[in-house]
């Protein structure tokens, strides 16, 4: 199945590529066509690790506040606080990636919090998986939802803005899973 499937792939792929190779180029592959550097993602994400950053070791025990990181490069860009009430400026000034914003927002105080909240999910998924009486099932599902979280944080890392608020609903799902396996015992 998985070989029908790579070998539909790769003739489409090929097919694309003979009727219209600039669609190929400057569509499927234009991250690696010019190297990545014209595409306006690319450097907006650039922008906000290299501002996150600068946050971060302007302010590297506590930074400056969750959720504060725009309002911070907005004061440094010289906006003025009624020019900060505008929903854009959240916008403009968004981090691109959660770690450099969890470190530039809490500072290490913050990011060790946070060290110590993935080793407490590590935690519960190690002694959950050594309950004995598992079902095959509820194996494969606690195994589903942690690999899910591990896709949802790396997916994080390049572009936070779609799944924030969904990453916590589903460590909540997550958690709650893993503790009602824990006391059905």
């Amino acid at each position: 199945v998985i070989n029908f499937f790579l070998g539909l792939f790769s003739a489409s792929f090929l097919f694309l590529w003979a009727t219209n190779s600039t669609l190929i180029f400057k569509g499927f592959l234009k991250f690696f066509y010019d190297m990545g550097l014209s595409h306006f993602s690319i450097w907006d994400r650039w922008r906000g690790l290299v501002e996150y950053w600068g946050i971060f070791f302007e302010h590297p025990l506590i930074g400056v506040g969750f959720g504060a990181g725009p309002f911070y490069l907005a004061w440094k860009a010289g906006y003025s606080i009624s020019e900060m009430m505008d929903p854009v400026i959240v916008q403009d000034f968004a981090p691109m990636n959660v770690t450099t914003e969890i470190l530039g927002s809490l500072g290490m105080l913050g990011g060790i919090f946070f060290l110590i909240f993935i080793c407490f999910l590590i935690n519960e998924f190690r002694s959950t998986l050594r309950i004995s009486n598992l079902s095959d099932d509820e194996r494969i599902t606690v195994i589903s939802l942690a690999l899910s979280v591990c896709v949802m944080l790396s997916a994080l890392q390049f572009n936070q803005s779609i799944m924030r608020a969904y990453l916590w609903i589903h460590l909540g799902v997550f958690c709650g899973y893993l503790k009602s396996l824990k006391f059905r015992i």
